[in-house]
């Protein structure tokens, strides 16, 4: 969506002004339950030991630091490593607020779209496949660009192709459901 974006844009300007060092400085990251937790009190809404950040409209951890809004997801790659990620941090089980180091993986954007479930407003109920007659058709997107990988007289039929195809295009990060 257009403000999802728009808060893409305003963290990635952002990203060059936060270093390792002060991001280490002001948060304790903890990898196996995901929580950021404040180290030094900066205000009188920030507290010593506190928790921090919401979760925002799209499910993700929000943390503002010196005036400028991070994703924890992606704070957390910087903590973990040293280096911003090179595009996108995506989330293993789809939960976009649990930060877990072990849920954690870069991603490119298509990577990071393949790894999401049916969409509601799917009337099948099957990533990739859409009724055309009485038929089914298969299409996938990738890197892009999108691909018809065929059209098949059963539903499963149907479903075996994309999660082949989505496997091939997307390994790891293929979800079929």
């Amino acid at each position: 969506s257009s403000s999802l974006t728009g808060s893409i844009r305003l963290e990635e300007k952002s990203m060059n002004k936060l270093t390792h060092a002060r991001l280490k400085e002001l948060l304790r990251y903890e990898p196996e339950t995901g929580d950021f937790v404040w180290l030094i009190s900066t205000d009188r809404r920030i507290r010593f030991g506190a928790s921090a950040g919401s979760i925002n409209h799209n499910g993700y951890r929000i943390i503002k630091i010196d005036y400028r809004r991070y994703r924890a997801n992606r704070l957390a790659w910087f903590y973990q490593t040293g280096a911003w990620p090179f595009a996108d941090v995506d989330h293993r089980d789809l939960n976009r607020s649990n930060n877990v180091w072990t849920n954690l993986r870069e991603a490119t954007r298509s990577q990071n779209r393949a790894n999401i479930g049916v969409q509601r407003n799917n009337k099948l109920g099957v990533k990739g496949v859409s009724r055309r007659g009485d038929r089914y058709q298969v299409q996938i997107t990738a890197g892009g660009v999108k691909r018809h990988i065929g059209t098949f007289n059963t539903q499963e039929e149907a479903s075996a192709a994309y999660v082949a195809a989505a496997i091939e295009a997307f390994g790891k990060f293929a979800r079929s459901a």
